[in-house]
């Protein structure tokens, strides 16, 4: 995405942060996935569903020059999320966190 490059991206987890309409194709039709062994949940992650990944490929295969805008708009859109922007946002949130829980007990 930062090298203006159109993404199909599941929409979950952290990509949640940093997908939109406007800068990828996102998958959101997620499926729960549960992997069990000897009856213990051993994995547990959202699934996409096979039937948007194939929708997403033709719309891109349809609509080279939207793919092109789609990338532009990542590339802008990425330049927010530097390594120094990004550490200084973790350390703002886990202190906040902290603080809040020193503030309960």
């Amino acid at each position: 995405m930062a090298c203006g490059k159109p993404v199909i991206a599941s929409f979950n987890s952290g990509h949640k942060d940093i997908l939109n309409d406007d800068n990828s194709l996102r998958l959101t039709g997620m499926k729960e996935c549960r992997i069990f062994e000897n009856n213990r949940l051993v994995a547990d992650w959202s699934e996409p569903d096979i039937d948007e990944i194939i929708e997403k490929i033709e719309f891109a295969y349809h609509n080279r020059e939207k793919l092109k805008e789609i990338g532009s708009n990542a590339a802008e859109q990425m330049k927010k999320y530097t390594w120094t922007a990004t550490a200084d946002k973790l350390i703002k949130t886990v202190y906040s966190k902290e603080t809040a829980i020193l503030k309960e007990g």
